[in-house]
């Protein structure tokens, strides 16, 4: 049982004489046990009360064991001087073209230096989403996502904006070079929830899912790689990324999910070194909030904001015209 900070756990009959640090991992303490071979030789782990500073203690049936977790530092919503670029701004609203690199809000692993530390600084948000550390946050984007967001000033654009999406109102249309031919296009209609396989990323499962449907069609095939322009329907965690990977066309430059291969899949071996360009000129997951619209909280009609593609992906996308160019010509 976790209270607080404190895990505590009694040794049933079928776990006597097992290993502390096997015996804590097996049992559901909320970390690696790695982590918690570290606590015990750090002494943060009593066995009946009583210090135990070795990982190899052998414990038996009935003891209490005890794991004290360090508290971890709080949260920062405190203003930051961040460089951002705003694309418009009013009373009730500011639109970010966000930089590829950036977190959105604070979480554990980047409790400062994000999106949110850059706009209370600049002008402030809405008090709703507080209690998350996401104040004024009405959708995100991930770190190496770069393109549009609209974020909320105030708590009756905020609800504004929230109806928007989830009455699936707001457009939000996003560029993304993939592996191989998606085809001319189609919509991915497949549920999202977090992968029972690594926790830290989602995936096309029916597990505690969630409904989620992408929208894409071609724009530009170059062999290798196509570019396609993808509109969200709803906005799951990482969804582009997991439905074009599901698909067989992982987003180019994506470490987490099949992008980042020196070998895709579906790609014919005439495209080897043309594969090896790409990989060494994608910086990142190619994936880019391109257009955003939606109507204006305070009744002031349609909203419609478009991102041109950042410098680190152009010398990409030139790279891949020409050698395009080059391939119809002599065909």
């Amino acid at each position: 049982m976790l209270t607080g900070n404190t895990f505590t756990k009694t040794v049933d009959t079928y776990m006597n004489r097992v290993r502390l640090d096997s015996y804590l991992s097996a049992s559901g303490a909320p970390t690696s046990r790695s982590r918690l071979k570290k606590l015990i030789e750090e002494g943060k782990v009593t066995v009946n009360g009583k210090t135990v500073l070795v990982p190899h203690h052998y414990v038996k049936r009935g003891d209490i064991v005890e794991v004290v977790f360090p508290k971890e530092p709080g949260l920062s919503l405190e203003p930051e001087k961040i460089e951002i670029k705003i694309t418009y701004e009013d009373d009730d609203i500011v639109v970010v073209d966000k930089q590829s690199g950036i977190v959105v809000h604070p979480a554990k692993g980047n409790r400062g230096g994000t999106l949110v530390n850059a706009l209370l600084y600049h002008s402030g948000l809405s008090e709703k989403g507080k209690d998350d550390y996401r104040p004024g946050i009405v959708h995100r984007l991930d770190k190496d996502t770069s393109g549009l967001m609209v974020t909320a000033k105030n708590d009756e654009a905020y609800r504004s904006l929230q109806n928007q999406i989830l009455c699936r109102k707001m457009i939000r249309e996003y560029l993304a070079l993939v592996w191989g031919d998606p085809g001319k296009g189609g919509t991915i209609d497949e549920p999202i929830g977090r992968s029972t396989v690594n926790r830290k990323k989602m995936a096309v499962t029916s597990f505690r899912s969630k409904e989620a449907k992408t929208h894409y069609r071609t724009l530009v095939n170059y062999g290798a790689a196509t570019l396609i322009l993808c509109r969200l329907e709803t906005g799951r965690t990482h969804q582009i990324r997991v439905h074009m990977s599901h698909a067989g066309h992982p987003v180019i430059g994506d470490r987490e999910y099949g992008g980042f291969t020196k070998y895709p899949k579906g790609v014919s071996g005439k495209w080897l070194k043309q594969i090896q360009k790409i990989n060494s000129l994608a910086p990142r997951q190619v994936l880019h909030a391109a257009r955003l619209s939606f109507d204006h909280p305070s009744g002031k009609g349609k909203m419609k904001f478009f991102s041109a593609l950042p410098g680190d992906i152009v010398p990409l996308l030139l790279f891949l015209s020409r050698e395009r160019s080059v391939y119809l010509y002599s065909t």
